[in-house]
């Protein structure tokens, strides 16, 4: 199955997601990561809670808010170890 995070700093992410549900229903394999908000402070381990709840062969799409930002890069080094 394909699976969509879409990651930002703040709730931008999660308005993202919401967003997406409004137009087009909620889905299962769209899931938010809003950081440096709410107590999620640790990138990788919030993203490797995300991701280990994917099966080993679904196909994850990634979309960050700002290309060279610090969620961009994490999300870079953990998807070349995936």
């Amino acid at each position: 199955m394909r699976q969509f995070i879409v990651a930002s700093h703040a709730h931008f992410a999660s308005g993202i997601v919401e967003s997406i549900g409004l137009l087009s229903g909620e889905r299962e394999n769209v899931h938010a990561l809003s950081m440096y908000v709410d107590g999620n402070e640790d990138l990788t381990k919030e993203a490797a809670a995300i991701l280990d709840g994917f099966a080993a062969d679904d196909e994850v799409v990634v979309c960050t808010d700002l290309f060279g930002g610090s969620v961009n890069n994490e999300f870079t080094k953990i998807v070349q170890t995936r």
